[in-house]
């Protein structure tokens, strides 16, 4: 039954940009009566950030009371529809769980405000989540600082869990105020963080791009893909003059990207005793009539 509406719903052309999740509570199997849509609320603390729009098979259960908790209960399928490794995602066309569901291709931007709430999602692209932090990242952050395959041209010690917390929580604080910081990037397909991307004061006066990914999803394209959105967001939303990315010369990876965005070579200088190479790209919008 979840296959046929998960395939009727892609087929949609109004629905088939929302995931379907399969269940994930034993029993639910034998009293699916629908689809419904949600949305994942604010403080819910899912993998997916408060803010994203799914469909759910709609379980009986959800609504009705029981002999052992009378009254009509609070609807919490938002909270079993967490797409962890016990609710994979169902593929419409492999007709089984654990596949990505065929999601629109587009890169999605809110423009003029500059979202504060925790969680929020900035930007959706094909296959990426750029959101807001929430301040449970920390564990899922954890990876990326102390990883010695990431930390290669950083010219950084491995982060301490007190330092991972205090950079998430400058994070969400920043972005109350200012609005561009260093933002997770999340993968759609298994819902992980793998990485940020985003905006930092490195360099004053100049405003700096930047991206850090988990070695495990290099060389898929996906820095390309979320900086390029970010850069878009960056432009359209604060109005940059001009971004600059401020790479380790030997850092071919990190070079590649910024020439992929349009960036350009402009100067070479030492900063923290290492070689770095500045790439800039001015704001394409300024200047237009």
């Amino acid at each position: 039954m979840q296959r046929d509406l998960s395939t009727a719903v892609k087929s949609d052309p109004l629905l088939k940009k929302y995931p379907v999740w399969s269940v994930s509570e034993g029993g639910a199997e034998v009293d699916n009566v629908g689809l419904q849509f949600l949305t994942i609320p604010t403080g819910a603390e899912t993998l997916l950030p408060a803010g994203t729009k799914y469909a759910d098979c709609a379980n009986v259960h959800n609504y009705i009371y029981h002999p052992a908790s009378p009254g009509l209960q609070d609807n919490k399928t938002w909270n079993a529809a967490d797409p962890t490794s016990a609710c994979k995602v169902e593929s419409p066309r492999a007709g089984r769980p654990g596949h990505a569901p065929t999601l629109e291709s587009r890169i999605s931007i809110q423009r003029g405000h500059k979202p504060k709430e925790a969680g929020m999602v900035l930007l959706e692209t094909e296959r990426l989540f750029i959101r807001q932090w929430v301040p449970d990242d920390w564990k899922r952050f954890r990876p990326l600082g102390t990883d010695p395959r990431v930390l290669e041209y950083l010219a950084t010690e491995p982060w301490s869990d007190e330092r991972i917390r205090g950079f998430i929580n400058g994070g969400i604080e920043v972005a109350k105020t200012r609005g561009w910081i260093l933002w997770p990037v999340i993968h759609r397909e298994d819902a992980t963080l793998i990485g940020f991307c985003g905006f930092s004061d490195e360099f004053p006066p100049d405003v700096e791009i930047g991206w850090r990914l988990h070695p495990d999803y290099w060389g898929r394209g996906l820095a390309t893909e979320a900086a390029r959105a970010v850069m878009q967001y960056g432009f359209e939303t604060f109005g940059f003059e001009r971004l600059v990315c401020v790479p380790q010369a030997a850092n071919r990876r990190s070079i590649r990207v910024a020439e992929k965005l349009g960036m350009t070579f402009e100067r070479s200088f030492i900063h923290k005793g290492k070689e770095v190479a500045c790439y800039v790209k001015a704001n394409p919008n300024k200047g237009r009539a």
